[in-house]
């Protein structure tokens, strides 16, 4: 079942669905890809040209996905991030 589903309209930004076990991101540059929540060590809020959120992931075979912060102003989001490390704050 989704739990969130996030689109700028009209834009090049991919689509991210939050389901209960997994993020799903699909691109019209890059295709779709998914990391379940399982796979994910921890996330952290990175500031460069502009702001993302990055899932780590704990399984070697995958890489690490960035989500634009454009989306998570919605709590849909933090909600699905609960009990995921926030390895910023992590001392």
């Amino acid at each position: 079942m989704a739990v969130g589903l996030f689109k700028i309209s009209g834009s090049a930004l991919p689509t991210i669905t939050l389901f209960d076990d997994k993020i799903v991101e699909d691109s019209q540059i890059t295709g779709r890809r998914e990391l379940r929540k399982q796979d994910i060590c921890g996330y952290k809020v990175v500031s460069c040209k502009y702001t993302v959120i990055e899932l780590f992931t704990n399984n070697t075979q995958l890489r690490a996905m960035a989500v634009n912060k454009c989306y998570v102003n919605d709590s849909a989001f933090w909600d699905w991030l609960d009990g995921i490390p926030n390895l910023v704050s992590k001392k």
